[in-house]
């Protein structure tokens, strides 16, 4: 197996690789291959996490989706559109040590709480999402006040 990715650390993803290297597949996690890159395995699977709006890799994706085995996305327009496409959503974190992380958190006291990031623009269709769910969070039950909201202060419009 081989990640390659625009967005995650290439070290924090060695793990994976190691572990699956005995896997034939490419993982381009938004990244638009090029020729090279597409020969490294016989099958070739296209994650699409980041908003078109960020960086158009969705509108590259498009037209070259014969290239990959699967493409896995968010977007209804590919998935409705492509075979190869399937949903996919995804949020989360890939850490460089997964073992010794598992390990940290083994004894931890296990509680309930849920950390809401929302984006203080409307430049991408999930951003005035996620400002629906903050609006709502005066009628969310609180489990030991375990529900954090956060509006991000920065904007990535200007």
């Amino acid at each position: 197996m081989v990640i390659l990715s625009n967005f995650y650390n290439q070290k924090q993803l060695k793990y994976f690789e190691e572990k699956y290297k005995d896997l034939p597949v490419t993982l381009f996690m938004d990244v638009i291959p090029n020729q090279e890159q597409l020969q490294l395995n016989p099958f070739n699977i296209l994650l699409l996490h980041e908003p078109n709006e960020m960086f158009g890799i969705h509108s590259q994706a498009i037209k070259i989706t014969n290239h990959f085995d699967a493409i896995l996305t968010y977007n209804p327009y590919i998935i409705n559109n492509f075979p190869n496409a399937f949903p996919f959503y995804h949020n989360g974190t890939i850490t460089e040590h997964p073992k010794q992380f598992k390990e940290n958190l083994k004894d931890k006291e296990k509680k309930f709480e849920v950390t809401f990031l929302c984006g203080t623009t409307n430049w991408a269709p999930g951003i005035s999402l996620d400002k629906g769910y903050i609006n709502l969070k005066n009628k969310l039950i609180y489990l030991n006040n375990g529900i954090m909201f956060w509006k991000i202060l920065i904007s990535l419009d200007k």
